[in-house]
C-alpha cells in the first residue's frame, strides 16, 4: 500500500480543521442517537476493543466487514445498542478539552477503559512525534511542558471517577486487565450490551483476529481502509498504531526521575482508578 507523505499529511490535517465545524456538529448528531459510549483517554488501547468487538459483530450478525472499524453503523446493521468510541473530547480550532459536567450520559450507558498512566505518556509521545508529527521535543520536555499530559490524564479520569454513577450503567475496563483475558472482557461487553446469543467459536476468533501480531501485520499490509488503522511512516516501526502492546513497556523510554515524579503526582492528586 502506498502511504501518504508527510507534506500530505499536512495538508490532510489543514483540510479537516477547516471542516472540523461541520465534524463536530455532525458528531454530536450521533451522540444524542448513541446508547452506548466507550469512553477512555487517547491512547488507552481502544483500538483494540474497537477491533475486536468489530469483528465479533461482523461475524454474529453477518455485516460486510468494510463496517469493522464503523462502530456506529456497524451497530446499527447488527441492530444491537448504537455505539460509538470517544474520548469525551470537544475540540475546537484552537484547543480541545472535556467537559466536567457528565449530565448528557444520565440516560447512556458508558465503557470506560483505563491504562496505565505511564504507557499511556509514552503513546501519547510517539503518536505526537511520530504520527502526527507535531512535536519534535524528547519525552521528558514533552510529559511536563504547559499543557502536560500528566495532569490532563489525571483531571479527566478523577472527573469521570466522580461522575460514574451519572450514567445508566458504567463498565470499567482495563488494558492490562483485557491482556490478561482478551476472551472474557469481550464477553463481559457483549453482556453489557444485553446480548444473551453469545458465540464461543466467533469470541475465540475475533480475540484471535485483534491480537497484536495480526493487527500488526493488518497494518503493515494496509488491509482495513481506515487512516486510524495506518502507520505514520511505513518504514519507521514507532510510528505505527500498533507499535508495541506490552504492558510496562514506559521503562525502556522515561527516566527514573521522569517515573518518580508522575507516581508522586498520581498519589497526590489522585488517579482513583488504580491504587498507589
Amino acid at each position: 500500500m502506498n502511504y501518504p507523505s508527510k507534506k500530505y499529511r499536512r495538508y490532510y490535517r489543514h483540510f479537516f480543521k477547516l471542516i472540523k465545524p461541520v465534524l463536530v456538529y455532525a458528531q454530536r448528531r450521533v451522540e444524542r442517537k448513541t446508547d452506548i459510549f466507550f469512553i477512555s483517554y487517547p491512547k488507552s488501547g481502544r483500538s483494540w476493543l474497537r477491533l475486536m468487538l468489530g469483528k465479533y459483530l461482523c461475524d454474529q450478525y453477518e455485516v460486510p466487514a468494510k463496517y469493522m472499524t464503523q462502530t456506529f453503523q456497524l451497530t446499527a446493521k447488527a441492530k444491537v445498542p448504537l455505539s460509538i468510541f470517544s474520548h469525551d473530547i470537544i475540540n475546537n480550532r484552537k484547543s480541545s478539552y472535556f467537559l466536567r459536567d457528565k449530565s448528557e450520559y444520565r440516560e447512556k450507558k458508558v465503557i470506560f477503559m483505563t491504562r496505565n498512566i505511564k504507557d499511556v505518556m509514552v503513546s501519547l509521545y510517539f503518536q505526537a512525534t511520530k504520527r502526527m508529527s507535531r512535536y519534535e521535543g524528547n519525552i521528558s520536555d514533552f510529559l511536563w511542558n504547559w499543557q502536560s499530559p500528566v495532569m490532563r490524564f489525571l483531571d479527566f479520569h478523577k472527573t469521570w471517577y466522580e461522575n460514574r454513577d451519572i450514567p445508566l450503567d458504567f463498565l470499567h475496563l482495563t488494558y492490562e486487565g483485557t491482556q490478561k483475558d482478551p476472551e472474557g472482557t469481550l464477553i463481559d461487553i457483549l453482556k453489557f450490551f444485553g446480548i444473551e446469543d453469545i458465540d464461543q467459536k466467533l469470541i475465540s476468533s475475533a480475540v484471535a483476529f485483534a491480537s497484536f501480531d495480526n493487527m500488526k501485520a493488518i497494518e503493515q499490509k494496509g488491509e482495513i481502509k481506515d487512516f486510524r488503522f495506518q502507520p505514520g511512516d511505513i518504514e519507521d516501526q514507532e510510528s505505527f498504531k500498533t507499535r508495541r502492546g506490552l504492558v510496562g513497556g514506559y521503562v525502556d523510554y522515561l527516566s527514573p526521575q521522569d517515573i518518580e515524579l508522575i507516581d508522586i503526582l498520581a498519589s497526590k492528586l489522585g488517579n482513583p482508578f488504580v491504587e498507589y
